[in-house]
């Protein structure tokens, strides 16, 4: 038995995602975060987090709601120098 564990990542909003993965980035990411729910695959996903950019942006309830609807499981806080 093969056992795989998919994870995405995101940043705070559509808007830095893409400036800082790409444009189109954060629309590819939910979309695929769409399709495994609907195959209902298991995944997750890492979210960078820093106190002076988003910290409270990714703690909120609102962005964690928006996360679980898309089906995700489990979330891993990635905390980062402000610098990033």
């Amino acid at each position: 038995m093969v056992t795989s564990l998919l994870q995405s990542h995101l940043k705070v909003s559509e808007e830095v995602n893409d400036l800082r993965r790409g444009k189109g980035v954060f629309q590819k990411v939910m979309r695929a975060m769409d399709i495994m729910k609907k195959h209902k695959l298991l995944f997750g996903t890492s979210i960078s987090a820093t106190q002076v950019l988003n910290y409270k942006t990714v703690t909120s309830d609102e962005f964690l709601d928006m996360i679980i609807a898309k089906g995700v499981k489990w979330a891993m806080v990635l905390p980062l120098h402000a610098s990033w």
